[in-house]
């Protein structure tokens, strides 16, 4: 082997240790990038799963009002009985019963 040859052989190997150098710090740098990504992802769902929880709260203590509501407007507290079908009258009385309770919870 002549010293031109050892020098480029000792120039592609110094080449080829910088690509692999290189390429081990890109890997490096993108697995904290998806790791950094993945937990802002996790804190994000975690925050969503809260939000979703404090809304079906809300759903359940409102679902809960309305029946109170319903229940006290029925005749001797009871409720109303759902098989039995209302008549217009008793439609237009419960109707303007709700209206009216809406607007003095509004007014309050």
């Amino acid at each position: 082997m002549t010293i031109p040859m050892l020098v480029m052989s000792l120039l592609f190997t110094l080449a080829l240790l910088l690509s692999i150098a290189a390429l081990a710090v890109a890997l490096r740098t993108s697995d904290r990038s998806l790791l950094r990504r993945f937990i802002a992802l996790s804190e994000r769902f975690t925050e969503i799963e809260s939000a979703l929880e404090s809304l079906q709260g809300r759903q359940r203590s409102f679902a809960a009002r309305i029946s109170t509501l319903s229940r006290s407007n029925a005749p001797n507290g009871a409720a109303p009985d759902a098989t039995a079908p209302m008549t217009e009258a008793q439609k237009d009385e419960w109707q303007r019963s709700m209206n009216r309770e809406i607007a003095l919870r509004r007014t309050r």
